[in-house]
């Protein structure tokens, strides 16, 4: 997820060493490739279940990670934290820091036309790990159509259609 540099602390070990440092990040990606972006160590991936419009990855991130870019995506993302916890910041590119304080069980909803900057450090020993599932639009128009018959245009518009990037946290 996120820009192009990075200072780790005390971190060393490569396995860490974020994809993002070592390529330009583009403003926009698909969820295929959205992997090749993320600043931590994949820990398995859907792609060899070669599963239609869905894509879910469990990620392991360093104790530190400062200014990555989240490059956007036409798929909603959905990440929720499963181990550790840290202070999380975002901000549109050049603006301004908003601060959340993560931990296990939060879940973010993301879907927006333009990339994003995030930030984070955990305390020792409370390193993020997250599963990030991007679904395609049309199974993702399906289950909103499903779930809000008649309505999912807005609730597009609400978890950031085209027409109206925005990201979004629930807990």
């Amino acid at each position: 997820m996120f820009s192009s540099r990075y200072r780790y602390g005390q971190e060393t070990d490569r396995k860490f060493a974020p994809f993002n440092q070592l390529v330009n990040t583009p403003n926009r990606t698909s969820a295929a490739a959205f992997s090749r972006y993320l600043n931590g160590e994949i820990l398995a991936d859907s792609r060899s279940l070669q599963w239609s419009d869905l894509y879910v990855r469990h990620c392991r991130f360093p104790r530190v990670v400062d200014r990555f870019l989240v490059p956007a995506t036409a798929e909603p993302h959905i990440s929720c934290t499963i181990v550790g916890s840290a202070e999380f910041l975002e901000r549109d590119p050049g603006g301004r820091w908003l601060t959340h304080h993560i931990r296990r069980g939060d879940i973010f909803v993301t879907r927006s036309r333009t990339p994003y900057e995030v930030r984070f450090r955990s305390p020792a020993g409370e390193e993020l790990e997250t599963i990030a599932i991007h679904v395609g639009i049309d199974s993702f128009r399906t289950a909103l159509e499903a779930i809000y018959p008649g309505n999912a245009s807005a609730c597009l518009t609400l978890f950031g259609a085209e027409a109206s990037p925005s990201r979004g946290k629930e807990r």
